[in-house]
């Protein structure tokens, strides 16, 4: 499985790694597997609740109809679904203030993705901590954020001093703490980096020191202190490739994304780069519009072990710059990869396939995309594809396959294919589908209606009038009805004052409805009142930009002599709103690819 930027959070680097008061250490601790699941292991409460004790800090006495919900959070916490634990003891936290029931809190809220919202909250529980259990020593170690905040680099000297002297068993502890507290939501910088030199120069025979000091100068920005802290780890400690990805998620979120770069290049220049590290390269050039930049690189990488890799990237990159041609003939070439990522490479692949034209191959690609979430979008573009080739028995397999898994009657079955067929223009398709079994389902009403909007799309006038008449009398609180057949009437008759009643009847019940508007406005414009038709029409074509109400729009304008507001009308044909809905698609299919293979957001 491909390794990720690790997002470290607060909780997963609170009493982190083995004690010893004697610096030496067993190197395979430092790999990233064994390191972090020492990490993950160390959240238990017996340090916690052992220093409690020692401060005299009082527990408080917890009400028995509170109890049930203190059960359901222990229950959740020890299960490790902080998510849902988080609640209860928020809640019971804010009400007792009791030190125990806040820690856990803290530890929940860590758990889980660190929004502006939860960091505030995150912040407000570390401070009511410190009120409720201000002698135990986690609020000294809490302390020592709010003191930098506050750039009292003296008391946070003094915490860290006094802790370590207490309890010198747990110096790698309490300096893991510390680098879990200054990587989040520092909000004072000026205090950092003395800070961090403080820990170097006293505590450097601990590698934790220098995990505090990399952190510290990435949120800081200070690239030469910060390269020189990840060479001596790279030197001293080979395995412990955590404080560097912890460094470059600090610079993410820091945006010191020029700094990242400077720090990756002669990391990553190399024959055989981390794959990792490669991705986070790419992607921080590619954000900050270094494309030549990434486009050399990758090439430099085509003959590696990373050629796969970056056979991707080079593809994201020419997609990113519309150049979908180059992309395609990189993507193509992706021989081995994660099956989720192929899954999506093979939506992307068909999206271009289809936006340049050639179906048969897009049809291929569509078919090979199988995650859940994705399915139902390859399906809708594997039916507009076999549209394109005019293969209906596809398209009637696809509907029918969906009508099955849905549970569809036979009236939902049909209305749901005429609808396709009417929405794609298909409109005599359409119409015969719905005439085969009318004499069947008449009386119901979407199927009335459906069958009433295709006949008078037809030309049919008179039989849409009559099955309109129809709908109204069964449905006589539906606008939609009223509204249709008032179009029908200022369209194909001369019967405009009959229209003009059921405009305004549809209008009446619906006067915010654009499609209502726009058949009141041209319904005006037939009876030659231009000047009343204008706000209508206008109105409706500036909400949804319908290129029929342009249409009418533009006739408008031209019937007034407005030649130059007609002028400025822009009407998308279904053409070109399909080519721009398939460009869409592979935007957003390249963004998932770019997700999954850089492990961090490509803007």
């Amino acid at each position: 499985m491909k390794q990720k930027l690790l997002i470290l959070s607060l909780s997963a680097f609170i009493l982190g790694c083995t004690s010893s008061s004697v610096p030496v250490y067993n190197r395979s601790e430092f790999k990233t597997e064994n390191y972090q699941k020492n990490v993950d292991n160390a959240l238990s409460g017996t340090n916690l609740l052992s220093d409690f004790e020692q401060s005299k800090t009082a527990s408080k006495q917890i009400s028995p109809e509170d109890i049930s919900n203190l059960v359901q959070g222990d229950l959740y916490y020890n299960q490790g679904d902080y998510v849902k634990a988080f609640p209860f003891y928020n809640q019971m936290s804010l009400k007792y203030k009791d030190p125990r029931v806040i820690y856990k809190a803290i530890i929940c809220l860590g758990h889980l993705n660190s929004t502006p919202e939860q960091i505030k909250i995150l912040n407000d529980l570390v401070q009511l901590f410190i009120q409720a259990a201000p002698n135990s020593k986690l609020a000294k170690l809490f302390q020592i954020k709010i003191a930098l905040n506050n750039n009292n680099i003296n008391l946070a000297k003094q915490n860290v001093d006094e802790l370590i002297k207490k309890n010198p068993n747990n110096t790698r502890e309490i300096l893991l703490f510390i680098s879990s507290i200054i990587s989040v939501d520092i909000s004072n910088y000026s205090s950092l980096d003395d800070f961090a030199l403080y820990i170097e120069n006293n505590y450097g025979s601990y590698p934790e020191a220098h995990l505090v000091a990399i952190l510290s100068y990435s949120v800081t920005n200070n690239e030469d202190l910060l390269s020189q802290q990840i060479n001596y780890i790279n030197k001293n400690y080979k395995e412990w490739s955590i404080p560097l990805y912890w460094s470059l998620d600090v610079l993410v979120r820091q945006k010191h994304i020029d700094t990242l770069i400077k720090i990756l290049e002669p990391i990553v220049v190399v024959s055989n780069p981390d794959r990792t590290l490669q991705s986070v390269y790419v992607a921080a050039l590619l954000n900050s519009s270094q494309n030549n930049k990434a486009k050399n690189y990758l090439n430099s990488q085509l003959n590696g072990q990373r050629r796969n890799d970056a056979l991707l990237d080079l593809g994201i990159l020419y997609s990113k710059n519309n150049d979908y041609s180059n992309a395609l003939s990189y993507f193509n070439q992706v021989t081995e990869s994660e099956p989720q990522l192929l899954t999506v490479l093979a939506l992307v692949k068909g999206s271009i396939y289809d936006y340049q034209g050639n179906a048969n191959l897009a049809i291929e690609q569509y078919k090979q995309v199988q995650i859940g979430s994705l399915v139902a979008i390859s399906q809708i573009m594997l039916l507009n594809a076999y549209l394109t080739l005019g293969d209906y028995q596809q398209i009637n397999a696809i509907l029918d396959k969906y009508a099955i898994e849905n549970k569809l009657n036979d009236v939902k079955t049909i209305l749901l294919k005429s609808s396709y067929y009417f929405g794609e223009g298909k409109y005599s398709i359409a119409y015969e589908m719905l005439k085969s079994k009318f004499s069947l389902y008449q009386q119901n009403s979407e199927y009335l209606y459906q069958y009433a909007a295709v006949s008078g799309t037809m030309g049919y006038t008179k039989d849409a009038i009559k099955l309109y008449n129809k709908f109204i009398k069964q449905n006589p609180e539906e606008a939609a009805g009223y509204n249709d057949l008032a179009y029908i009437y200022a369209k194909d008759t001369k019967d405009y004052k009959l229209a003009k009643k059921y405009a305004l009847k549809a209008y009446e019940m619906t006067p915010g409805n654009p499609n209502v508007l726009d058949t009141l406005g041209f319904v005006y414009y037939k009876l030659g009142d231009y000047n009343k038709a204008l706000p209508y029409i206008k109105t409706s074509y500036e909400f949804n930009h319908d290129p029929e109400s342009g249409k009418h729009l533009i006739a408008v304008y031209e019937a007034m002599n407005r030649h130059d507001l007609a002028s400025q009308i822009i009407i998308l044909d279904k053409a070109n709103i399909q080519k721009k809905l398939k460009e869409q698609l592979i935007g957003r299919a390249v963004t998932l690819v770019s997700d999954i293979q850089f492990g961090v957001q490509v803007k």
